[in-house]
């Protein structure tokens, strides 16, 4: 019976971890040198990102306002064939925010509406027309909760329409 119990609950936390939703994100923190990664929300710096680089980050949760690096990658422009990958820690790193962003991928001018809620039956709050660079809040399920970088307009868009590339366009 104890076997049983510990087997359901190790399937259970399987299954959770398993819908971990996750993000693509860039580093946008403009008028400043340097971007700090820290080993949990609010916690103790781990990495100095130089932020004229590059940087894509996969997320998957946001804790108060820090969101949980899953994996990452940077680009030296003065470097080409430069990588960075974080190194394992099993505290995690995370990073704030309010330094990362994604852009929508109105490419070609189509109108992205923000709504209330996570769905299209909710009113809309903001219009997007053209490419827009947004800072992501929350995400739940294939919505991500979002903010205007001026901080003027926040709402519910699709995942599809958000682009975590900052050197190019998503397909």
């Amino acid at each position: 019976m104890k076997k049983a119990l510990i087997m359901a609950i190790v399937a259970l936390l399987a299954t959770i971890r398993g819908y971990a939703q996750e993000l693509s994100v860039f580093v946008y923190d403009p008028g400043q040198e340097i971007t700090n990664v820290r080993n949990a929300p609010g916690g103790k710096v781990v990495v100095k990102w130089k932020s004229d680089h590059a940087i894509m980050v996969l997320v998957d949760e946001n804790d108060g306002g820090w969101w949980h690096i899953v994996d990452n990658a940077y680009w030296d422009p003065e470097d080409e064939e430069s990588t960075g990958i974080l190194a394992y820690t099993e505290s995690g790193y995370w990073i704030h925010q309010s330094v990362v962003a994604v852009s929508t991928r109105n490419y070609g001018g189509e109108s992205i509406n923000l709504y209330e809620n996570n769905d299209t039956v909710t009113p809309v709050v903001y219009t997007i027309t053209e490419e827009t660079l947004l800072r992501p809040l929350y995400i739940l399920d294939e919505w991500v909760n979002v903010q205007t970088i001026d901080g003027k307009h926040k709402g519910w868009i699709e995942k599809e329409w958000l682009c975590g590339n900052s050197v190019t366009t998503c397909p």
